[in-house]
């Protein structure tokens, strides 16, 4: 029996995972959470993870450490992703975590992320026979993967995560309508080849992977009192009016609008209108007819590879 720590060093959140690991039974989650250190801000676009931001990272990590200490952890795995394989100083980052607190980061591809994400994504639920897409918004980046539950058949990772777009665009609050078209006509212009797979496998069903995915079913099951049937379960189908209506109320809504709003957490104020257009734009392309969260994700991923090892 192992038992093991894997980090997610996400551009908006780094997120830890305990597990334990035993030839004989499936991998048993210990402990979780996760925290918004947002590595991506003030830099970004600009190829540099900002002083105050890597200051951010090593403190979050210093946090972690101590956590995965109480519980007698065996390995760990940090795993690094868009904000720190994009900067000039990632490398910088990367050393510094491990002359100061002795963590070997593995700094990751975009189509390396892509694939954890799908080991991930199919413990969660069942992606059956047929292919389904699935998209995994991140701060710095968002992938997507063409799968059924034996094999993916396309995937690509693309530098469209909310926080680098958060950066790039000057935007109203709340957004205004010339906003939301040059938002659209930009994912549109980026995704061309993206629709372009997906029209050619015929794809009508969508996986959402945790992040925005998870706050926008938060939303939903708040706002319907459904909360409790939900909770705990690594799946959840979203009914496409609901989500529909939840997307136009979000870009009408202010920010102060959704510092008070149920379900959302406070790290995805800023960045959860941006997904909502994203995933709105998807659905409506590529005339998706059944939407599902996945609440696994990266590090998910990585559990399953390692438990297979």
């Amino acid at each position: 029996m192992r038992r093991i720590a894997i980090i997610d060093l996400g551009t908006n959140t780094f997120n830890l995972l305990i597990v334990e690991l035993s030839p004989a039974a499936p991998p048993a989650i210990i402990f979780k959470t996760k925290m918004p250190v947002k590595l991506g801000r003030g830099g970004i676009n600009k190829g540099l993870i900002a002083e105050d931001a890597f200051q951010r990272g090593l403190a979050a990590l210093a946090t972690y450490k101590e956590k995965i200490a109480e519980y007698n952890v065996e390995e760990i795995y940090p795993i690094a992703t868009s904000a720190i394989r994009s900067a000039d100083n990632g490398v910088d980052f990367v050393n510094e975590v491990f002359k100061s607190l002795q963590m070997n980061i593995d700094v990751i591809s975009g189509d390396r992320e892509a694939g954890l994400i799908y080991l991930g994504v199919r413990r969660a639920l069942s992606l059956g026979d047929g292919l389904s897409l699935i998209m995994d918004i991140g701060g710095g980046s968002t992938e997507f993967i063409i799968a059924n539950q034996e094999h993916i058949v396309w995937k690509k990772s693309f530098n469209l995560g909310v926080a680098r777009i958060l950066d790039k665009f000057e935007l109203t609050d709340p957004l205004s309508e010339t906003n939301i078209t040059e938002l659209r006509e930009f994912f549109t212009a980026e995704l061309m080849e993206m629709f372009a797979k997906a029209e050619e496998y015929k794809i009508h069903s969508l996986v959402g992977s945790s992040g925005s995915f998870e706050s926008l079913a938060e939303i939903i099951q708040h706002a319907h009192n459904n909360r409790k049937t939900h909770a705990g379960l690594t799946e959840y189908e979203f009914d496409l009016r609901q989500l529909k209506n939840t997307t136009l109320n979000l870009l009408q809504s202010s920010k102060a609008d959704r510092e008070n709003l149920k379900g959302l957490v406070d790290f995805r104020v800023d960045t959860i209108v941006l997904a909502s257009i994203f995933i709105d734009l998807v659905v409506e392309k590529l005339n998706i007819s059944n939407l599902r969260l996945s609440t696994y994700s990266l590090r998910e991923g990585v559990m399953a590879m390692l438990s297979t090892q």
